[in-house]
């Protein structure tokens, strides 16, 4: 749904089941796209119009996890499979050139994609398994692997980056409890931005990308949603 503040009116903009790292907004068009249960793009237009420029994509008939376009909206970084396959990959597409790039390592235990300020780098959560673990994996645009932040006691996940290529938030679990860090993108911690004993998920920026949201879930398991000012 979405809440117009102006107004006070409430809009439902999609039935279907979703979470948030399924759907992306195109920059050039406003268009929201979302992924159904069964990995297919979704929108209130039609995929057979010849204008879509979805339909490039449709028509290499892969079955999606995540989808999120770059800044421009020229590129879509997704992980998806093959329908002939059954392991999942990171890849980008680029409408102008109709060129699907899959020179990305992994994919299968990637998860929250998210791109860059400028666009020239992609971030994902790189899960660990088995261990209870994980990293941000950051990646170049064409599909070369930069860096791995890590840390020995602390699971990090769900980077973002606002407007800006040289730093990014992500959220920390450890066994004291859950924060949003703000790194370096060379893998250097910068600042501990809040401290929680409930779980926190899914930060991201609003306000020309100078208000950084989260959400945190109690005892209670009611959610509540926050946010700091803070211009990367």
């Amino acid at each position: 749904m979405s809440f117009d503040f102006k107004t006070g009116t409430i809009e439902a903009l999609s039935s279907i089941d979703f979470k948030t790292s399924s759907l992306t907004a195109d920059p050039q068009t406003g268009r929201l796209y979302i992924l159904d249960k069964n990995g297919q793009i979704r929108t209130d237009e039609t995929l057979t119009d010849k204008k879509h420029k979805m339909k490039l994509l449709a028509k290499r008939g892969l079955v999606l996890r995540e989808i999120r376009f770059n800044q421009s909206g020229n590129l879509l970084a997704l992980i998806g499979r093959h329908r002939s396959e059954s392991r999942y990959k990171l890849m980008t597409f680029d409408f102008k050139y109709d060129n699907l790039n899959e020179h990305f390592e992994g994919g299968n235990i990637y998860r929250n994609l998210n791109w860059s300020g400028s666009s020239g780098l992609i971030s994902v959560t790189h899960l660990n398994k088995p261990v209870f673990a994980s990293d941000i994996r950051i990646f170049d645009w064409s599909g070369k692997h930069i860096i791995d932040i890590h840390s020995d006691t602390v699971r990090l996940s769900q980077a973002v980056w606002g407007n800006s290529s040289s730093r990014l938030v992500c959220v920390g679990q450890s066994a004291t409890g859950y924060s949003l860090l703000k790194f370096k993108n060379d893998g250097q911690l910068a600042e501990v931005l809040i401290k929680s004993n409930d779980p926190v998920f899914e930060p991201f920026f609003a306000g020309n990308n100078q208000k950084l949201f989260f959400f945190t879930k109690n005892s209670e398991q009611k959610m509540q949603l926050w946010y700091i000012d803070l211009e990367l």
